[in-house]
């Protein structure tokens, strides 16, 4: 079953929305959440044209962003109304995620430095990984992080 938009909570339009439902959720530490990818997608069919149906890497990436996004708002650590920004990323695409699926994605916040929280995710098409990435958090608002989710 599909969340609404309000249950989410999540800053973007429907068009730019890639969380579903939220699976599982530990605030402060973990979450799990969903997408499905029709290969009629509209970002899916420009992919590559003429070739595979396949989620680009792109999306994945964003899908677990704000998968991590959502987890720091759930958790109290980040406003809707100042989002923070994403400072860095770094991402590996081991297996292709063939559309007409549901990509799962896990992130787990890791340690956090003065304005900046360090996060891990992982996306999985059943259960291959079909993109694991890391990435920092920086909090565009003045607030230390230190102080949300404690010193590492």
């Amino acid at each position: 079953m599909k969340d609404t938009q309000d249950q989410l909570n999540l800053p973007y339009g429907d068009a730019f929305l890639f969380v579903d439902r939220v699976v599982a959720i530990r605030p402060s530490e973990c979450i799990e959440t969903e997408k499905r990818y029709s290969s009629t997608h509209p970002i899916v069919e420009a992919h590559f044209a003429d070739g595979p149906k396949v989620v680009p890497g792109v999306i994945l990436v964003e899908q677990i962003c704000q998968t991590a996004l959502l987890l720091g708002i759930r958790s109290g650590m980040f406003d809707t109304k100042s989002p923070p920004l994403l400072g860095e990323i770094k991402a590996r695409f081991p297996t292709p995620a063939v559309a007409d699926c549901v990509i799962t994605s896990r992130v787990t916040m890791d340690t956090c430095i003065r304005r900046a929280v360090h996060f891990q995710g992982q996306a999985f098409r059943a259960n291959a990984i079909v993109c694991s990435m890391s990435g920092l958090i920086v909090l565009g608002d003045g607030r230390s992080a230190r102080s949300l989710v404690g010193d590492s």
